[in-house]
Parts: C-alpha cells; structure tokens; sequence
C-alpha cells in the first residue's frame, strides 16, 4: 500500500479502506456522479508531487501511444447512435 499511497492521496480516497464509513461515502460519490454525469471527477487524486513526474513520464513515450480521433460518448459509443 506504500507505494499506492506515494502517488493516490489516500486521505482524500482511502482505496484502501473501502469496507470503511469513509469508502462507503467515495463509493457512493463516485456511483451518484456515474449515473448523473457519466463520469467521476476526483480533485486531488494523485499526490501533487507527483503529477510533474507523471506528465515527464506520459510525455517521454507520448509517441508510442496508439492515437485515433473520433467522436464518441464516455462509454465509447457513437452518440448520434439511437
């Protein structure tokens, strides 16, 4: 769990602990947020010291990743689709 807890603020999303009263309410969040909006955002995620290490990372091999664009809904569905 150390080494989750480098880089998730556990604090904030105790990923750890979901059976707790604390992971119960992020489940519940992120299900409501889900259902309403079709995604969930977590400010504050990844610790703050290391988002700079991750955009160094991303960046550096940026060139390998697989890249189509194509206008698609969260469930990578066509929108327009009935």
């Amino acid at each position: 769990m150390q080494r989750l807890a480098e880089l998730v603020d556990l604090d904030l999303y105790p990923l750890q602990k979901l059976e707790s009263q604390a992971g119960q309410s992020l489940i519940d969040y992120v299900r409501a947020r889900l259902t309403q909006q079709g995604c969930a955002v977590l400010p504050g995620f990844i610790q703050p010291q290391k988002c700079s290490q991750l955009t160094e990372e991303t960046v550096g091999i940026a060139d390998q990743a697989y890249f189509k664009e194509e206008v698609v809904n969260v469930y990578n569905q066509d929108p327009h689709q009935d």
